[in-house]
C-alpha cells in the first residue's frame, strides 16, 4: 500500500542529496526554490500536530509498557515513524535504515547520503552518534526497558563512508534499578569504523501515562 508521507520524505531527502553532490546553475536553482516554496505553502494548509498528540505516536511506537509491540528474534521493524536518523516519515533521516532483532541485539543496515556527509566522502560525526543513539533506543524495544539517554560516548576509529551500506549492532550490557547501558559498534568491510556506549535513565511511565487519549 503507498505510504503518500513517506513518499514525500523520500523525495524531500534526495532533493538534500542532490543539492550537495551536484553542480547546479542559478537559473535551476531559482526555479526549484519556487517549486519548493510552493509545496511548502501546500504543506501549511494542514493542521498543526500538538505535542500531546505527537507524544501519544511515539509511545505507541517505542514504549512497550504503552503499547509498543516488543520485538522478536528475526523481525525486522523501525523506530518510530518521526525518528530524524530512522523515521520513515522525516526526510532529514539517512538514506536507508533497516532494523532487524537478532537474538537478543539489534543489528542496523545504514546508508548515509552525501546531504549528511562531514568531510567529502564521509558521514559527519554527529550524524555519526545521532544513530548511535537512535539504534540504542530501538534497542529498548527489544529489552522492554524505556529510558532517557544520559551519556552518550563515541568513539571514531575509521571513515564512516557515505553512499555504502555500513553495519550497527547494539547489545544491553548493564540494568540497575535505576538506569541501564547498551554498547554499540558500526562496521565496514568487516572493520570496526566507530563505536559507542550509551547510558540511559529508566522512564517514569507516569511522564506519559496522564496524556489524553483519544
Amino acid at each position: 500500500m503507498s505510504d503518500s508521507k513517506t513518499e514525500l520524505a523520500e523525495a524531500v531527502h534526495a532533493t538534500a542529496d542532490l543539492m550537495i553532490s551536484r553542480s547546479i546553475p542559478d537559473a535551476v536553482l531559482d526555479e526549484a526554490r519556487a517549486l519548493v516554496i510552493q509545496a511548502n505553502s501546500l504543506l501549511a494548509t494542514g493542521e498543526p500536530r500538538s505535542e500531546d498528540d505527537r507524544l501519544r505516536e511515539f509511545a505507541s511506537q517505542m514504549i512497550v509498557p504503552m503499547g509498543a509491540p516488543i520485538i522478536t528474534d528475526g523481525e525486522r521493524f523501525e523506530a518510530f515513524v518521526g525518528s530524524p536518523y530512522s523515521g520513515k516519515h522525516n526526510p532529514l533521516r539517512p538514506t536507508s535504515v533497516t532494523y532487524i532483532a537478532v537474538g537478543d541485539e539489534v543489528h542496523a543496515e545504514v546508508l548515509v547520503g552525501p546531504a549528511l556527509e562531514g568531510a567529502p566522502g564521509r558521514a559527519h560525526g554527529g550524524l555519526t552518534a545521532a544513530v548511535f543513539d537512535d539504534l540504542m533506543g530501538a534497542m529498548q524495544r527489544v529489552t522492554g526497558l524505556s529510558g532517557y539517554t544520559r551519556t552518550l560516548e563515541v568513539t571514531y576509529r575509521a571513515k564512516l563512508p557515505i553512499d555504502e551500506t555500513v553495519q550497527f549492532r547494539a547489545q544491553l550490557v548493564d540494568q540497575s534499578s535505576r538506569a541501564f547501558t547498551i554498547d554499540a559498534q558500526a562496521i565496514h568491510d568487516e572493520k570496526t569504523v566507530a563505536t559507542a556506549r550509551g547510558v540511559f535513565t529508566l522512564m517514569a511511565l507516569p511522564d506519559f501515562i496522564p496524556l489524553p487519549q483519544n
